[in-house]
């Protein structure tokens, strides 16, 4: 039986959300739930399969809102090391609970995993009161089969630091905190006749170490998937404004996005 390939964007914001912690819209609409945003995250399933991208501090509230919260995970991806995207990490220890193995696999390149282990080594080890919980996985640029997905990873440069795109069965890109994506990911990206590619745009304005609004379009330019969303969203990016400045095939993401395919 063919079996659906689900991607929920469970956060679309950038590094502060939206409204921050001050309670500042920016020059968000604050009337328009599209415009609240929790930080960047992913979450993927298909048949046994699921994967969350990402757990900044938001993490708790995003996967408890889910329709059907997911009692386990068959693994966390990391994109890179910035705490908007893992300082939500000690709570994966109840995914690790409650899967049978009674640990949760994580994935992503060597330096953030050491980085993650250095900051949480309690959730690596076996101590006293503390079982294991974590099993890291390095992945790097490449293919990997894991359960039903087939997962493509390309490393992409965030400026200051490496950071991963993940790609789900050749369908759904994903490429946040990016400042370079090699040519020759995005000639892949493209002959790959994507459905969606989910791609960040921080700002109008170019910016040192994220994508901004005119080089995430020449990217979906390039690649030329389908349908295309805007995530890694800041409060000077309403969505109503943004979305008018885009043609049909490109949108703001909101936080409860789903894309079925």
């Amino acid at each position: 039986m063919k079996q659906d390939l689900k991607v929920t964007v469970v956060g679309c914001g950038g590094s502060t959300g939206v409204p921050d912690i001050f309670g500042d819209w920016g020059d968000c609409n604050p009337n328009n739930p599209k415009n609240r945003r929790t930080r960047n995250a992913l979450y993927v399933e298909k048949g046994e399969t699921n994967f969350l991208v990402d757990c900044g501090p938001d993490v708790r509230m995003q996967m408890g809102s889910l329709p059907n919260p997911p009692q386990t995970l068959t693994g966390l991806l990391l994109t890179h090391i910035h705490p908007d995207h893992t300082c939500g990490f000690y709570e994966m220890r109840s995914y690790a609970k409650k899967s049978p193995e009674g640990v949760l696999n994580i994935y992503s390149h060597e330096q953030c995993l050491q980085e993650i282990e250095t900051a949480y080594p309690f959730m690596f080890f076996e101590k006293p009161h503390y079982p294991r919980a974590i099993i890291p996985n390095i992945i790097k640029q490449g293919r990997y089969e894991i359960g039903d997905i087939t997962l493509d990873v390309i490393e992409m440069d965030h400026g200051n630091c490496k950071t991963l795109g993940f790609i789900f069965d050749e369908k759904v890109a994903y490429c946040t905190d990016v400042k370079i994506i090699a040519g020759k990911d995005l000639e892949f990206m493209k002959s790959l006749n994507l459905d969606v590619f989910i791609i960040e745009c921080t700002d109008y304005k170019e910016m040192h170490f994220h994508t901004h609004f005119d080089l995430a379009l020449s990217w979906i330019d390039k690649i030329g998937a389908k349908m295309n969303y805007l995530t890694d969203l800041r409060r000077h990016m309403d969505y109503d404004d943004l979305n008018a400045k885009t043609p049909k095939n490109i949108e703001p993401a909101y936080d409860g996005l789903q894309i079925v395919l």
